[in-house]
């Protein structure tokens, strides 16, 4: 398990059997393992909410993201290539905004 000071970026989508954690100055981890990913989603859950979906705002997939200061691109790449998905929104406050 990586520390939480240690960690760059913590993310994952609420229907996926994973958690992707990468750890300063290391390759980035996909976490399966049950026990050791409930930990990383209560980091990532600190975060910010946010989900990809496709053109015409289908199928949307929400996770979460941490910190929130450096969300980035990386769920929106993982679904382009999985489902196609080509927009990224965040929720400030109450309202979705797209990123």
């Amino acid at each position: 398990m990586i520390e939480k000071d240690r960690i760059e970026t913590v993310w994952f989508f609420k229907d996926k059997p994973w958690v992707y954690v990468k750890a300063k100055n290391q390759d980035p981890l996909i976490i399966k393992v049950k026990g050791v990913q409930e930990h990383y989603k209560s980091i990532a859950r600190q975060g910010v909410e946010f989900y990809t979906c496709d053109d015409d705002d289908l199928d949307n997939e929400y996770g979460y993201y941490w910190p929130e200061k450096q969300l980035d691109f990386e769920p929106l790449d993982y679904m382009q290539n999985d489902s196609g998905h080509t927009k990224m929104f965040w929720k400030d406050g109450n309202k979705w905004q797209q990123l």
